[in-house]
């Protein structure tokens, strides 16, 4: 499937499946939502050119918010407020958000933004033959998150166990569309252990493969068609970094590996 039908089947696939929200379960006062904006990867027309296919996941959106020269995503409350055709338009403002941090440098150099130096490594390292422009070797690859909302621009898993199951729900139903529609051959998982549970479980709800959740800080395992790695996120700090760095660099090795023997496509 080429980009632009891909993705219009992701915006179509992405309004249905958040409007299976149920919003009986969060209690949330205007003033009180504190979740981010839900976060809608895209595919742009360099993925397509490249050989190597890779899909980077984060645990959550941290830096998801409103930024003076970036769109405000649509907040979780507006999100279950809103009828079908309100979904279709929220899908196209989400979209928008996605593709407009592409367009600004200096966002990826901001404060926090420590998960865009891995994603800057990545695209950096691999031979994805995107050519000098950096811009246009960040768009060669997925940028996805394995939660599609963040809580106060940060972990949403504190939340109330009702809230976090559906957050589950719907963010393993939201990636498991763009793994299925964008065929990534390689994803890379940077989210730490922490959440192996819900890495399990999205390829077993929705491809039908049970694993283990993972074992040591690098976990390799075959799913959806794709060679899948698990490592820390790129933000660890102090003793952890020393601890993990040589798993970071080693999950590129592998690709590249895998992709020089022309298994990469």
């Amino acid at each position: 499937m080429e980009v632009n039908a891909a993705n219009a089947e992701l915006k179509v696939r992405y309004a249905k499946i958040l409007g299976t929200l149920n919003r009986d379960v969060f209690d949330l006062e205007e003033d009180e939502d504190l979740y981010s904006g839900v976060f809608l990867p895209i595919a742009f027309e360099e993925y397509s050119q490249v050989p190597v296919k890779v899909m980077l996941v984060g645990r959550e959106p941290g830096s998801w918010r409103p930024t003076p020269d970036l769109l405000d995503p649509p907040r979780l409350q507006t999100v279950l407020e809103a009828n079908p055709e309100g979904l279709k338009s929220l899908v196209t403002q989400c979209a928008e958000r996605y593709e407009l941090q592409y367009q600004k440098p200096d966002w990826w150099r901001g404060r926090g933004r420590k998960f865009c130096d891995y994603h800057d490594r990545i695209v950096n390292e691999l031979p994805l033959h995107a050519g000098p422009d950096q811009m246009r070797r960040r768009k060669s690859i997925i940028w996805a998150n394995l939660l599609a909302w963040s809580w106060n621009a940060g972990n949403p898993l504190s939340r109330p166990p009702w809230e976090v199951s559906e957050i589950c729900r719907v963010s393993s139903a939201l990636l498991a569309a763009q793994i299925e529609l964008l065929k990534p051959k390689h994803i890379v998982f940077s989210t730490g252990r922490s959440v192996d549970h819900i890495i399990s479980t999205l390829f077993e709800k929705h491809f039908h493969q049970r694993f283990w959740d993972g074992r040591g800080d690098l976990w390799q395992f075959a799913a959806a068609g794709a060679q899948c790695y698990r490592v820390a996120h790129y933000s660890a700090r102090g003793h952890a970094v020393k601890r993990h760095e040589p798993h970071w660099g080693q999950v590129i090795e592998l690709i590249k590996g895998i992709a020089g023997g022309g298994q990469g496509r």
